[in-house]
């Protein structure tokens, strides 16, 4: 197999072939709502005993580490959107930005909001209750109100107050840390910073109930590390970029000069150049997923045998030291690895050669029907907790595991239904509106 050097242009971009592989990124978002969903279907405990081991967690969840690779994705795509220049640090860039952000958020969220508190979240209405809806409405909601909504809202504020500061996070970063050295060590700054935040919550001995959701699980501050770990992914990407087209243009030097030798010497000294071949870049890949895999079932074996079970002498739902400071950070990076995995390289502009999604591309590649439930995992996500709520007490089963299967299925599908319905009719008419190009 030959190597190949290509150099980017725009015209030889546009001569590639288009490909028709999966977007690893909007199979992600499927795969971590798919999971948020199961998490929250809450799977029974002792259903599945062999030999005196339960084996029940093999079909837990942690839904909380499945939102923070949201958060991780999130961090990623916003900052790749300023450093591959779609939009430019200037006050027109940022509110093209802005306004971008609100038409992918906004129609679906108000949607959702003004449907939920007029049918099933009714005691919103109540005077009394305003407050809280105007926090609800502000992206300010966190999760921990004394009134009943869909919780799982309060993860759109924290990103929606993440997008207000995306601009100036780039302005701050772009200049400052462009080596891998000062990536890494921002990286650990940050981590470090939300550490000792945790461990203050900690010390403070707010680890439980609507303490924990306020101080720790839902604030924009204590999920940053989540956000920054895919946001340094973007300057690591493009440090490696400009190193490979040095190299080029110095092989290329090389080449020339040598090419110059064999003809005044007519001695062959292009034997000098040698190109140095790396190993296959599926093992990254293959090691990427090997560890999200393990990493799924050490946080369900843990929520499962810890933090779902009532500590004597402790408030129920109580997060042990390891929930509190550990998994956070391996979510973050074992996230951020499997986004630089997929996403390094050429694969960084690789959705410009890519097939856009349609029927015809998944006819002939059938694994890109995960994309779907990428595309509808917003939707999906927005309507799946209301029927969690409507559908439980009318699905019935004497074995729990069959219930949870049964509950699974019924909400996916009634979920994929309502999101497919509020995509075409809310969602996609609202991109019409979207600014598409560079500013």
């Amino acid at each position: 197999m030959k190597p190949s050097i290509s150099y980017s242009s725009s015209a030889i971009e546009t001569a590639k072939p288009q490909t028709n592989r999966l977007d690893v990124l909007i199979a992600m978002r499927a795969i971590a709502c798919f999971f948020v969903v199961v998490a929250h279907c809450s799977p029974p405990r002792s259903a599945v005993v062999y030999q005196g081991y339960d084996l029940s967690w093999l079909f837990f969840a942690a839904g909380g580490a499945y939102l923070r690779t949201f958060f991780c994705l999130s961090g990623y795509l916003m900052g790749k959107l300023f450093y591959t220049g779609r939009y430019q640090l200037s006050w027109d860039g940022i509110l093209k930005f802005w306004r971008n952000r609100v038409l992918r958020v906004f129609p679906l969220y108000f949607f959702a909001v003004l449907i939920l508190v007029v049918f099933v979240y009714t005691d919103l209405l109540k005077q009394e209750n305003w407050g809280y809806l105007v926090r609800i409405c502000t992206f300010t909601y966190n999760h921990a109100l004394p009134v009943d909504f869909n919780g799982p809202l309060w993860s759109l504020s924290t990103e929606v107050q993440f997008y207000l500061l995306v601009p100036f996070i780039y302005g701050f970063v772009k200049d400052r840390y462009t080596k891998p050295r000062q990536i890494f060590m921002a990286v650990g700054a940050v981590i470090l910073f939300v550490t000792l935040l945790r461990l203050l919550f900690w010390v403070m001995d707010l680890r439980s109930g609507a303490s924990v959701i306020s101080y720790w699980y839902t604030p924009l501050v204590s999920n940053l590390d989540m956000f920054m770990c895919g946001f340094f992914l973007n300057p690591l990407i493009q440090y490696q970029k400009e190193q490979k087209q040095r190299k080029m243009r110095s092989h290329l030097q090389e080449h020339v000069q040598d090419s110059v030798q064999v003809d005044s010497n007519g001695s062959n000294g292009s034997q000098k150049y040698k190109l140095r071949l790396r190993l296959p870049d599926w093992w990254g890949k293959f090691a990427a997923v090997s560890l999200a895999i393990a990493f799924h079932f050490y946080s369900a074996y843990h929520i499962y045998h810890n933090e779902m079970r009532n500590i004597p002498g402790a408030e129920p739902g109580i997060r042990t030291a390891n929930s509190f400071f550990i998994l956070p950070i391996i979510t973050a990076l074992i996230a951020a690895l499997l986004i630089y995995c997929f996403e390094a390289g050429s694969a960084y502009q690789g959705h410009l050669d890519n097939e856009k999604f349609s029927i015809h591309a998944c006819i002939r590649n059938p694994i890109r029907l995960i994309e779907v439930f990428g595309y509808l995992s917003y939707g999906i996500y927005v309507w799946h907790m209301p029927i969690i709520r409507r559908i439980t007490p009318l699905v019935t089963s004497q074995i729990p595991l069959e219930l949870f299967f049964i509950k699974v299925g019924t909400v996916m599908f009634l979920c994929t239904l309502v999101a497919t319905v509020t995509f075409y009719l809310v969602e996609l008419p609202a991109t019409r509106w979207r600014f598409v190009g560079r500013s």
